[in-house]
């Protein structure tokens, strides 16, 4: 480890330095503002002739200050320079050397070709490395296009001040704002594109740019809130159903969510609950009485009004039940002749393991897994919603604009984000 009161200088070569025209060069201007205790040099084939050039101008800034100067050994071919990933790479490697050793690092994002500098400015913030990093501004503050170079500057290494006109600082110091902002938005729009509601809600939470955004914010924090407390959603609430078809609409979007993000035992649970809700919708609309409620207002099948039915359920394979469940609903049906939901009922039993989810920690069928989560790109959607939907339409008309909820939900949020 170096000293960390040491000030290193980190710097490309490039042939604006060490002077151009009467003007210090970014290196030489940056050197002469922050006059680091050690810098790093590394040059390129083609820049290699002006080692010793920049090397008497630095030594010529003050006869009270004598850098160290480094080469770096390896210069960078010419050929490699044009380039932003060879020169990432070369780069990221050099500074990791250096970056070891030295824990004050300064780096110099203005020398060197484009893709250099684009690299250094790129493996800083993308690395969040504890480092200065300062670009300076061209003597016009305008392109170097027309800036012609004058290669007398400080041939004979003389004093700066006695071959340029203009040594004032240009130094800009780069806090990578637009950059990180550009990271963080990219990150939040994964997370959004991914059904992540939380994950972007506490990236943009915990931004201080972000954070401001209010309408955005809200938005997804009421998203947050809807699926960590199974509230209802706005979008939902707006439509004003009826308190049983609330439910349903808000349940089914939680679980049309808990599919598109894969989440296996989540889909099972709700699924199933889901499903019986529904039974439970369709009986008391249409054979009012059948269902009577325990004190915990759960449904129970009302024995003393249809005892028919209850003689066959026993009949059958149920000897005992105390509250109706996914079996007891099938059971139900078959006994009232009601075949239709039946079947749409009959094709949803893969929710039966649910109980093995929720009682033990055997292995998953993967057959069973893999068909709950069938998706079908030609229209977008999947085989369990499909045939939840086949059950929902017995009790609710669920039109096509909730199937693509999140969705459209998604691009309304992503336009806030980059408002």
């Amino acid at each position: 480890m170096g000293n960390i009161n040491v000030t290193t200088l980190f710097s490309c070569v490039g042939f604006s330095d060490p002077f151009r025209n009467g003007y210090d060069g970014p290196l030489l201007n940056i050197v002469r503002s922050k006059k680091p205790d050690k810098i790093i040099l590394v040059f390129s084939e083609g820049t290699i002739g002006n080692q010793e050039k920049i090397s008497a101008a630095i030594n010529g800034i003050e006869d009270s200050y004598k850098p160290s100067i480094i080469v770096d050994p390896e210069e960078t071919p010419d050929k490699d320079t044009p380039y932003f990933d060879k020169m990432f790479k070369i780069l990221y490697d050099k500074i990791m050397k250096y970056f070891l050793e030295e824990e004050n690092i300064t780096l110099n994002l203005s020398s060197g070709t484009p893709a250099m500098e684009s690299a250094l400015f790129s493996i800083n913030r993308i690395l969040g490395l504890n480092v200065s990093a300062y670009q300076v501004k061209t003597p016009v503050n305008d392109s170097n296009e027309n800036i012609e170079f004058n290669l007398s500057d400080g041939n004979d290494g003389e004093s700066p001040e006695s071959t340029v006109q203009n040594t004032s600082d240009r130094i800009l110091s780069d806090k990578g704002e637009k950059f990180e902002q550009t990271l963080i938005k990219e990150n939040v729009k994964q997370f959004i594109q991914e059904y992540d509601y939380l994950s972007a809600y506490e990236l943009i939470k915990n931004d201080p740019v972000l954070s401001t955004k209010e309408e955005l914010s809200n938005k997804l924090e009421q998203f947050v809130v809807a699926l960590k407390y199974q509230r209802v959603f706005p979008a939902v609430k707006v439509k004003k159903y009826d308190k049983e078809k609330t439910i349903l609409l808000n349940s089914f979007l939680i679980f049309l969510l808990q599919v598109k993000r894969g989440m296996t035992s989540e889909v099972v649970i709700r699924g199933r609950n889901l499903t019986e809700f529904i039974c439970e919708m369709y009986l008391n609309k249409n054979y009012q009485g059948l269902i009577k409620y325990d004190e915990h207002q759960l449904p129970q099948l009302n024995e003393c009004e249809f005892t028919e039915i209850r003689e066959q359920l026993y009949n059958n394979r149920f000897s005992t039940f105390s509250f109706l469940s996914f079996p007891v609903y099938q059971g139900i049906f078959k006994a009232l002749g009601e075949s239709e939901i039946g079947k749409a009922l009959d094709q949803l039993s893969i929710f039966n393991i649910r109980n093995q989810i929720a009682h033990n920690f055997n292995e998953l069928s993967e057959k069973k897994v893999n068909l709950l989560l069938k998706y079908y790109s030609t229209d977008n959607s999947y085989e369990i919603v499909n045939r939840l939907l086949s059950l929902i339409k017995f009790v609710f008309n669920l039109s096509k604009e909730w199937l693509i909820f999140f969705e459209t939900e998604n691009k309304n949020i992503i336009s806030l984000l980059e408002k």
